[in-house]
């Protein structure tokens, strides 16, 4: 675990490196796929601290599971829908941050998965853990004024709970 961490820790910086370089510091925060993965940056950091330490809070882990979830969709978006909708592969994929932020590193979270520790008996509080994701448009993160598609998502799922 202790390498997957490390690993997704460079990825990420070499991201963000590249990142700023061609995109500049604040335009690179318009895009759900950026959010992703700097969210797995930050946790994958606290989690290789707690790993040092030999004390792993279940949140930890628990947010780690989150963060790779969300990063898990940026490789799901980028595969399935920005490539085919745009072409060009090579853009998405290896110019630029999208080498670290589109592939390896959503990979290096996954591959990762079954070396986290199983919630016990006693981390269950019969909690259920749910994220719904509406696909409205990352650009658009703050604000939106279109939003009676996703509440009628939302509606129904509230329903189904």
């Amino acid at each position: 675990m202790l390498y997957f961490d490390i690993a997704i820790i460079a990825g990420e910086i070499a991201g963000l490196v590249l990142s700023i370089e061609k995109h500049g510091f604040w335009k690179q925060f318009r895009y759900y796929t950026q959010w992703s993965n700097y969210l797995l940056f930050l946790i994958t950091v606290v989690h290789l601290i707690c790993l040092v330490r030999r004390r792993m809070p279940a949140w930890v882990e628990r947010y780690r599971y989150y963060a790779t979830c969300l990063t898990t969709v940026t490789i799901l978006v980028t595969v399935c829908i920005l490539i085919p909708w745009y072409g060009h592969p090579e853009f998405f994929l290896l110019e630029t941050n999208g080498l670290f932020h589109h592939l390896l590193c959503p990979i290096l979270a996954i591959a990762s998965l079954p070396f986290l520790r199983p919630m016990g008996k006693k981390d269950r509080d019969g909690t259920i853990h749910l994220s719904a994701i509406t696909s409205g448009g990352s650009q658009a993160m703050f604000f939106k004024i279109n939003t009676f598609g996703e509440q009628a998502f939302l509606d129904k799922l509230a329903q189904v709970l």
